[in-house]
């Protein structure tokens, strides 16, 4: 299914300036300045010359650091953070679609503020968790998905509450940098084995004075493709002689074939009339109704509001913005409200000590969010595959009587209308990010740097099956409250200085302290004592309660060095211990620079080769070393406790990923042509993930370190300005990537670790690529052609 959008937006911007009249001075960072010396009424328009424009970018690596593009011997891709604001899209993950060579990104359910899952350079955990780490003003964003408010109860419930990455506020980022792989991403530690999204806010505005500015968008959304549907036959089955046939009774099986769920019943459009849900006993005509799914979806519109306003005063600045944002989903009856505040500042107290903070907070709440995956309450599960044709959605939308009871034209699944009214579910979440920084210059050449962040929120939510429902006659209700923090705190200390005329170093060195925590509290009960009262004192039968707790440490060094040669040769170290030991190194080279007497090339402005290696390790959750205990209900007084049925391994070793690349980077015609090129070959080893384990034990699986997973693939981005005047500039870009991806080994005995099983499974097996989909065909003949039986079905074929 495609949707279309429709946008309208409006910018608006006032700008105070502190300075009514002197020298007035532009620059971009990599070219000269220019000066011009104006009065009051004076309008001045400084052109800075384009040459240099782009030779000497910046980009925001590991920890924060910025680094000169020159002198890095890794892959780290720039996004405009214009391009991603303009994008206007609710969870900023969509806005790099096509923005980064190698990068996967797939939206979970397209419903209000659903998750985005983004992977770079391929699978590489067995787990499946193989996303790069998220940073935002250096404190790492636990980007987890939470599924349903309890594992309690409906095992196959699945609503995407969306996850944190959808807070961040386009137009609050100053820059987006991907830093692809563990080269890149060393510095962070275990948890970017997959490289790191690092993102940095604004924190003041850019000219001296005060800025405000407003905007504000409209998107209207609508169902622009949907899938083709046949129209010849209605509900019903075949019966013993081959004949389709049915009749409605009470859709419970009191008539002909009224409980299933197939449509492979009576022609439609033959002018036959048979009773069908809304008129039996009596008959009526037996049509097809082919926009029956279309007609379900509202149009869906997204309003944003934002306001900023910030200053730049010499020594300090400061930002506070806040934007509002109101979505109404196509499907009916969902809604989010999010409400975004941030404050930002900074200042140069003293000639050596400065400082900066930014805090933001956000309110989210969302009203039926659709479910994914193959469940009840899933609409699309219910209207995209077994809504029959003869279906008449008008109808369906009285979903109702008087009494309350549901009215449906079948037993198995629910009247759309009704999942999403009376089925509901919501969500109420704040989250507190910030952080605060100060550092102090012992000299020009040495300085120190204190840095804390947190990253704090509540996720409350509550969902109901109704009273009548199909699922759950009796109705069934629960309610859950999570809480997680992460504080993040590290002391750096910095050198940069030239060793003599030709050689440079920069070296960076501290240490960090993470710590994490995760606290639930849920509650649950499947019978309801009055219809529409929806809260756990309503329980018909004893609630099942949950609460559980974890925590988790991290304590690191870490180190980086870069030494530079006559500014075209940079060689970078870096190491990392979290109780085990990971380094990296890395080689950039600027040819241009080397040779530049010998390359009198005017059409070649830069060309630099690189290449680096690296391990990373990755450790594992909290808990899988030694065994836990959960709480059962009491037996009478008595308290009862179960051990895990996972056993915990206490030789676990590290996970570890070794990784190498080479690359390339060239620009052309005075920057108006830019090419990159990355070859890349990853490893990933000792996979902690748990195994089957023989029933006889006592247990059902043992955590354990197993397989090897392998990616490999080459990166290419072009991009240039082939029209640029004084009023005119268009900019092109184009990402090409290919990856092999491999399960090189498992662990002796075992062929195959399945991920997932339903009819068909995914699995990883030696030899093929991660998450292939298993089944059984078809059986055919010596000709290829497809046998089937006497009443003419296709037969299976028991091979996989």
């Amino acid at each position: 299914m495609l949707k279309t959008v429709t946008r309208v937006a409006v910018v608006l911007l006032f700008a105070v300036c502190a300075q009514a009249a002197g020298a007035q001075t532009g620059a971009i960072e990599g070219t000269v300045q220019d000066s011009v010396t104006a009065d009051e009424t004076t309008r001045v328009d400084i052109l800075l010359p384009s040459q240099a424009m782009g030779l000497e970018n910046v980009v925001v690596t590991a920890l924060g650091i910025e680094r000169s593009e020159r002198s890095l011997g890794y892959s780290a891709q720039n996004v405009s953070a214009a391009d991603v604001a303009k994008a206007e899209e609710s969870n900023f993950i969509n806005a790099l679609q096509g923005q980064v060579a190698g990068a996967q990104i797939a939206n979970s359910t397209g419903g209000i503020g659903s998750s985005s899952r983004i992977v770079l350079r391929g699978a590489s955990s067995l787990s499946g968790d193989s996303q790069p780490l998220i940073v935002v003003d250096g404190v790492a964003v636990d980007n987890n998905n939470f599924g349903s408010a309890t594992s309690s109860g409906w095992d196959d419930t699945e609503i995407d509450y969306g996850n944190a990455a959808m807070n961040v506020s386009p137009q609050n980022i100053k820059s987006v940098n991907v830093l692809k792989g563990p080269n890149a991403a060393a510095m962070y530690g275990s948890r970017a084995a997959n490289g790191a999204i690092v993102i940095e806010t604004k924190g003041g505005s850019g000219v001296e004075g005060v800025e405000v500015r407003y905007s504000s968008g409209v998107d209207l959304q609508s169902i622009l493709v949907m899938p083709d549907y046949q129209n010849k036959f209605g509900h019903g089955q075949i019966n013993s002689q081959g004949e389709p046939e049915f009749a409605w009774v009470d859709g419970r099986g009191g008539g002909t074939f009224d409980a299933v769920g197939e449509s492979w019943g009576p022609r439609l459009g033959t002018g036959k009339e048979l009773p069908q849900w809304f008129s039996a006993p009596d008959a009526a005509p037996w049509t097809a109704n082919p926009g029956n799914t279309r007609s379900y979806f509202n149009q869906g519109s997204r309003i944003t509001n934002s306001l900023s306003v910030s200053g730049n005063f010499g020594d300090s600045r400061f930002r506070i913005s806040a934007k509002n944002l109101q979505h109404s989903g196509m499907v009916p009856n969902s809604r989010l409200q999010r409400t975004n505040v941030t404050l930002a500042g900074g200042a140069q107290f003293t000639e050596r000590l400065s400082g900066n903070g930014k805090v933001s907070y956000v309110r989210t709440n969302a009203e039926n969010r659709p479910e994914r995956g193959y469940t009840w309450n899933n609409v699309m599960f219910t209207i995209g595959q077994w809504t029959a044709r003869q279906i008449n959605m008008d109808r369906l939308s009285e979903y109702k009587d008087e009494d309350g009871n549901m009215q449906n034209w079948n037993l198995i699944h629910e009247n759309p209308y009704w999942i999403q009214f009376e089925n509901t579910n919501e969500q109420w979440k704040d989250q507190v990010r910030g952080n605060i920084s100060l550092t102090y210059a012992f000299s020009d050449w040495f300085s120190a740097k204190a840095f804390t962040g947190i990253d704090v929120y509540e996720d409350r939510r509550e969902e109901v099956y109704a009273v009548g429902s199909n699922r759950s006659r009796n109705g069934e209700y629960r309610e859950a409250i999570r809480f997680v923090s992460e504080w993040n705190s590290r002391l750096t200390f910095e050198v940069d200085r030239d060793l003599s005329n030709q050689v440079s170093l920069t070296s960076r060195f501290g240490v960090e302290n993470r710590k994490r925590r995760y606290n639930m509290n849920g509650a649950y009960t499947n019978a309801l004592s009055v219809p529409g009262v929806h809260n756990i004192e309503n329980a018909a039968t004893r609630p099942e309660l949950q609460d559980w707790t974890s925590r988790k440490g991290t304590n690191s060094l870490y180190g980086q060095a870069s030494i530079g040669f006559r500014e075209y040769l940079y060689l970078d170290v870096t190491g990392r211990n979290n109780s085990y030991f990971y380094p990296s190194v890395s080689l950039s080279f600027i040819a241009t620079d080397a040779f530049e007497d010998a390359l009198d090339w005017d059409w070649l402005d830069y060309a630099k080769v690189r290449g680096g290696w690296t391990q990373v390790g990755n450790d594992t959750d909290p808990y899988q070393l030694s065994a836990t205990f959960s709480s059962l209900q009491a037996f009478g007084s008595t308290p009862m406790y179960s051990i895990a049925s996972t056993v915990p391994n206490q030789d676990l070793k590290p996970e570890q990923t070794e990784a190498w690349e080479v690359g390339a980077d060239f620009r052309f015609f005075n920057d108006r042509a830019r090419l990159n090129l990355t070859y890349y070959d990853e490893s990933t080893t000792n996979q902690i993930v748990p195994i089957n384990v023989s029933r006889a034990s006592g247990a059902q699986q043992r955590v354990s370190n197993i397989g090897e997973i392998a990616n490999s693939g080459i990166e290419a981005t072009l991009s240039g300005t082939p029209v640029q005047t004084q009023n005119l500039s268009w900019d092109l870009a184009v990402n090409f990537s290919k990856n092999h991806n491999e399960v090189v080994r498992l662990t002796e005995g075992l062929e195959s670790f399945v991920l997932a099983n339903d009819g068909v499974s995914i699995e990883a097996r030696p030899g093929e690529e991660f998450g292939a989909i298993y089944g059984n065909g078809f059986v055919r003949d010596e000709e290829g052609n497809i046998v089937v039986n006497d009443r003419g079905i296709p037969m299976r074929d028991d091979e996989i």
